[in-house]
């Protein structure tokens, strides 16, 4: 038999009186501080508020809106809705304004994510077109450009910057791929155990064919291997002789030069992977990795590269390493 109606309602009208209080706390106003004037607001419309994304902000700046069919990002007043600013973020290389500009994320490091010497992009921005830009009035008023991967046809959505080992990077979702894509401070993608570096060379090859080349491409897999520890160099330093070497390696100012080269050693920043051989300059770091020499002379490696190369121009070919491509959690 079904219980009576009325004392379906007594239960539910009970169970309501039962619920926590904080149910009602849940409760807030809306109030529309800005629109693109499809709907009212407090302020007047502001027409490059078109499909708003991205939503960023520093722990004291006001909040930063991407446009996305504006390819603008614009700065408002979190209080009051006031527009304080409008930055364009570029196209990729050659191609016509607006940009499709979705995520953002601060950057509050001073020395990480450089658009130019000693001076960090503040916000940094990603686009649907696969590019990422970055921002700083001290270098442009506008977002300048620094990752170009429309010819990929990479379609960023989002953005956000995060710390591993010590190590901060830059993750960004790559909606075309289905992939995270890793990026250091240097703005250098970081490849997945060479994955990357395969997609790229076998890129390179079709692109070669579009081209009207004949070409073929043959790939094996290595657990290692072996160049020389100059190979971290620039070509304009190996350019020049011994002496002229031995003076740049040993110049501050010429390492910070050096610094941003990427190299087979540098890539990905993982300087354990980089291992010493034997050899007669520095015969107590034979069989250690870069990363543990460093360590143990107080030094960042790029350093202890410089000042080992440095201390080796004598015969520099003598001065071998090895390049583990896994490690060893990967390798089992």
């Amino acid at each position: 038999m079904k219980p009576p109606l009325s004392k379906l309602l007594m239960v539910f009208a009970s169970s309501l009186f039962a619920l926590p209080s904080v149910t009602l706390g849940q409760h807030y106003i809306q109030a529309n501080l800005v629109s693109d004037g499809f709907v009212p607001a407090q302020n007047l419309p502001d027409s490059q508020l078109k499909n708003p994304w991205g939503l960023a902000r520093s722990a004291t700046s006001p909040w930063w809106v991407s446009d996305n069919n504006a390819g603008v990002t614009t700065v408002y007043n979190g209080n009051t809705g006031a527009k304080l600013l409008s930055v364009t973020i570029p196209p990729p290389l050659g191609a016509a304004p607006p940009s499709t500009p979705t995520g953002a994320v601060f950057n509050g490091s001073a020395t990480d994510f450089l658009l130019a010497p000693t001076t960090p992009a503040r916000f940094i921005f990603v686009t649907e077109d696969g590019t990422i830009s970055g921002w700083n009035p001290a270098v442009n008023a506008n977002a300048v450009l620094v990752v170009d991967n429309s010819k990929k046809n990479a379609v960023y959505k989002g953005a956000t910057i995060g710390e591993k080992d010590g190590k901060r990077f830059l993750f960004v979702t790559n909606f075309h791929s289905g992939r995270i894509e890793v990026y250091d401070t240097s703005f250098h993608l970081v490849p997945r155990n060479g994955i990357e570096e395969s997609r790229r060379s076998m890129q390179i090859v079709e692109d070669a064919r579009d081209g009207g080349l004949d070409v073929e491409f043959d790939m094996h897999t290595r657990l290692y291997g072996l160049t020389h520890l100059y190979a971290a160099l620039p070509p304009w330093v190996l350019a020049e002789e011994p002496a002229r070497q031995a003076g740049l390696l040993r110049d501050p100012a010429a390492r910070e030069r050096m610094r941003p080269h990427r190299s087979i050693l540098s890539a990905g920043n993982d300087w354990s992977r980089i291992v010493l051989l034997d050899n007669p300059f520095w015969p107590e770091y034979a069989r250690r990795d870069v990363a543990s020499v460093a360590a143990e002379r107080g030094q960042d490696p790029l350093d202890a590269v410089y000042d080992l190369l440095a201390g080796a121009l004598e015969a520099p070919h003598r001065l071998m390493v090895i390049i583990h491509a896994y490690t060893e959690d990967e390798q089992r």
